[in-house]
């Protein structure tokens, strides 16, 4: 692709051996792990998702792109995720979704549509969409919406 910024054979090995390590050093609920990034990695999160739901209870997404791959060009098919066909698998997953209503790298109206698929799928969606912002980190509000969503693992 014209950024050479997606490999996803690499990124599952490495976050499996991820997840491994952690395993090593700190005692984790293998069923309460949850899968989350930011922009290019809000894509990487539905996908690792949809590639291994079964490893993981939840997905967040920050400022993320639902179709990144097949935008940037990356050769093979790959999961458009605002195509109900690549959505099924979220049925009854919590998935959490910030955005700003003026991010400059993705509409808001893709995420709004993103919204909207993973509902109709029966995901769990929670949402925090912030007015003027662009694409950027979220803000303390949407940290504590997304806290607060956190706490639903903690169960």
């Amino acid at each position: 692709n014209r950024f050479g910024a997606f490999a996803m054979a690499d990124s599952q090995i490495d976050i499996v051996e991820a997840i491994d390590d952690v395993k090593k050093y700190f005692s984790i609920d293998d069923e309460k792990i949850i899968i989350g990034g930011f922009s290019m990695g809000g894509y990487g999160a539905l996908r690792t998702y949809y590639e291994n739901p079964n490893m993981y209870q939840g997905v967040a997404v920050f400022a993320g792109h639902p179709d990144l791959a097949n935008q940037w060009g990356v050769t093979g098919t790959h999961p458009n995720f605002l195509d109900n066909k690549f959505t099924k698998v979220f049925k009854k997953t919590p998935v959490f979704i910030y955005h700003g209503t003026n991010d400059e790298a993705l509409s808001f109206k893709s995420i709004q549509q993103l919204k909207a698929t993973l509902q109709e799928a029966g995901a769990k969606v929670t949402s925090s969409f912030v007015e003027g912002r662009g694409h950027r980190y979220q803000d303390k509000n949407t940290n504590k919406i997304y806290h607060q969503w956190l706490e639903q693992f903690m169960q």
